[in-house]
């Protein structure tokens, strides 16, 4: 499964998981996400995993019979019998055996964060699971999460004809009607109420991003004081920036950190558009040709930082996007202003107004007045989403 960050991705895996115990199958699962510090790589994960179910299916199988104490007149010594050095592949086939001889239906293998794995690991990995599975006919199936990215990465490796082979299946967005559901559906079961408008006006500021959907679930559960409800505008309204700064925090700032400076730019030339933007647009705005369009396109896609309509027109994925995107734009036009000024002379009082010496101006601002922080909005005159007092450092 490939999808942008936040679309819920591993919460799927582990419904996948969770049905697949239920009929019957061993699962071992494993994250890729692991700690670089760490002695425990993702294959010797899944051989730990193997030796538990071993366990766990036969406890004397890892025993054996070492003696007779002649003093204790028959007396038995048992034993942890050694570890003996086996290969994965044996591991599991031992393992897939043993499952299915207790009358299980067989082994399931899962990886999140399938990205992350290193390229011997994965390439050792996709050799014994085809070995097991497409020469040696065993009850053997494997799962995998990661990002759209690794399609132009790890699995265009060679040696990885398994991954390839594999269904690869992409998890999108929501639609409004299944954001409106989950999040009016645990409402529901806790006797809140929540009126269609202000339903739909919820459900669609999350732009169907499942992470969105569970954080504001969660807000307007907090807000309501949950479970006396019923919910109302105001508490739509209140959850909503809340509901953007979760996204901004833990999906936004991960995938902004790999984005180049010309992804960058892309995106910048989309902000002038109050809707979709089109393809031809953007790259009159990038100056650059078709194909150069296309490629970021697709790039961007993958990242998950954009969508594409039914028509071909990119749009943001969420407004936690574009905001980033103006901040980003805000923070590199003062950077050039302020590179400018420092590196001109410094201006004499009669300087002449319209001299290229001339202290150059800052860029106009929105200065619409927040009352709560007691200060003006701060970012570009003309922005998209919440005003902001304060604009951040990029991180």
């Amino acid at each position: 499964m490939m999808g942008p960050r936040g679309a819920g991705k591993t919460t799927l895996l582990n419904e996948i998981e969770h049905e697949a115990e239920s009929a019957g199958w061993r699962v071992i699962s494993v994250d890729a996400n692991v700690n670089p510090r760490s002695e425990d790589s993702v294959l010797s994960m899944i051989e730990e995993g193997c030796l538990e179910h071993i366990d766990d299916i036969s406890p004397d199988a890892k025993r054996r019979l070492t003696g007779l104490n002649i003093a204790q007149v028959l007396g038995v010594n048992w034993t942890n019998q050694p570890a003996r050095k086996r290969s994965l592949r044996r591991m599991l086939e031992g393992l897939v055996d043993a499952a299915v001889a207790e009358g299980g239906a067989g082994v399931l293998v899962t990886v999140d964060e399938f990205h992350n794995l290193p390229e011997d690991e994965a390439s050792s990995l996709s050799s014994s699971l085809q070995r097991v599975t497409e020469r040696n006919k065993k009850r053997l199936a494997f799962i995998g999460t990661g990002l759209a990215q690794m399609k132009h990465t790890l699995l265009k490796q060679p040696g990885f004809t398994f991954f390839r082979r594999c269904d690869h299946n992409t998890v999108g967005h929501l639609s409004l009607d299944d954001a409106m559901a989950a999040i009016e559906g645990p409402l529901a079961d806790a006797h809140v109420q929540i009126d269609g408008p202000e339903l739909v006006r919820a459900a669609s500021a999350t732009r169907g991003l499942a992470y969105a959907v569970q954080s504001i679930g969660a807000h307007l559960w907090r807000a309501c004081g949950g479970p006396p409800g019923p919910i109302t505008a105001a508490h739509v309204d209140a959850a909503v920036p809340l509901m953007e700064d979760d996204v901004a925090d833990k999906v936004i700032t991960p995938v902004w950190s790999r984005l180049s400076a010309a992804d960058k730019r892309f995106l910048f030339a989309m902000l002038p558009d109050t809707a979709n933007s089109s393809l031809v647009s953007i790259g009159d705005r990038l100056g650059k040709p078709s194909a150069h369009v296309h490629t970021y396109k697709g790039r961007l896609l993958d990242e998950g930082v954009v969508t594409e309509s039914p028509l071909g027109d990119l749009a943001f994925t969420s407004v936690a996007v574009r905001y980033r995107a103006t901040q980003e734009q805000a923070l590199e036009a003062m950077s050039s202003q302020e590179s400018l000024r420092l590196s001109a002379q410094i201006p004499t009082e009669d300087t002449p107004s319209g001299s290229l010496l001339a202290p150059l101006q800052p860029p106009a601002t929105c200065g619409v007045p927040m009352p709560r922080a007691k200060k003006p909005c701060v970012l570009p005159e003309g922005h998209s989403g919440p005003h902001r007092s304060v604009l951040p450092k990029p991180r």
